[in-house]
């Protein structure tokens, strides 16, 4: 019997490596992660339900909190890092450390069980809810840490950001999320990768996905 390799027309491997060599690493990272392309009609839903799932397996309150009562939504941020035993300090007292070219907005200090973020409780509603949700970003990989150590650099992100995605443009406008969605993740995933620490504990500094032979050996599966 042929194998797959050997029985698919060359007409269509010249069509997969063709697509292959046209994706950017944006819609590769979409796939990587749940399996699905850019346009496949399946993936909003897969958006919301993996949005609904990574709020729940962190314990995260109801995402319109936010709005409707943002100084419940930081008591409740905060009883979940007390819970996880993770201090949360404001950035300026991280010694200059925030103050240097590249740093963050917020940051989960690993292996210290501390976040550096400034919560903007004085300011406009807008600036104190967006400092709430890097809060919360940062409490996501906190917990990863704590309960999922090895957890694989894609997947911390992807979660950390769909947790907080505005799923309201996905269902609306799909065609412009998705580019902007997997590029900011896509940001912090290659930010990871090239962190000193990791670099050496991987031993790369990108992933091994983003190229199309990643996908024409493994999940195309016509090139060994």
């Amino acid at each position: 019997m042929m194998d797959g390799k050997s029985e698919m027309p060359q007409t269509k491997k010249e069509e997969l490596v063709k697509f292959r060599d046209s994706q950017d690493s944006r819609e590769r990272l979409c796939e990587y992660i749940t399996g699905m392309r850019f346009d496949n009609p399946k993936l909003t839903e897969r958006l919301i339900k993996d949005q609904k799932v990574v709020r729940a397996k962190y314990g995260l309150p109801d995402i319109s909190m936010l709005k409707s009562s943002p100084e419940e939504y930081e008591n409740f941020l905060m009883g979940i890092a007390s819970r996880n035993g993770i201090e949360v300090r404001d950035r300026n007292d991280f010694a200059g450390y925030f103050d240097r070219d590249g740093a963050p907005a917020a940051e989960y200090f690993e292996g210290k069980s501390k976040i550096g973020v400034t919560i903007f409780r004085n300011e406009d509603e807008e600036k104190y809810t967006r400092s709430l949700a890097k809060l919360e970003h940062e409490l996501i990989h906190s917990m990863q840490e704590k309960r999922y150590p090895g957890m694989p650099i894609e997947l911390l992100e992807y979660e950390a950001f769909i947790a907080r995605a505005n799923i309201e443009s996905a269902v609306n406008d799909l065609e412009n999320f998705l580019p902007i969605f997997f590029g900011v993740t896509l940001s912090s995933v290659r930010g990871d990768y090239e962190d000193e620490y990791l670099k050496a504990e991987k031993g790369t500094d990108s992933p091994v996905w983003d190229n199309p032979e990643w996908f024409l050996k493994n999940v195309d599966k016509v090139i060994d």
